[in-house]
């Protein structure tokens, strides 16, 4: 009954909580990021093409 009890705990105090805290501390910072990311797209959208524009008229 011991053994049986014993392997449960040993496998979540080893796996569980390195995954748990990551994940944990990664939420809020994904959370923060997401509207940003939202505000960033349209601006890559115009800058890309820019950005190419220049790049490749150099190059021809």
């Amino acid at each position: 009954m011991h053994n049986t009890n014993l392997k449960p705990d040993n496998l979540e105090g080893k796996h569980c909580p390195p995954y748990a805290s990551s994940a944990i501390m990664l939420l809020p910072i994904a959370y923060c990021l997401l509207p940003i990311t939202y505000y960033l797209l349209p601006i890559t959208y115009c800058l890309l093409p820019i950005a190419l524009a220049n790049y490749a008229i150099p190059n021809l």
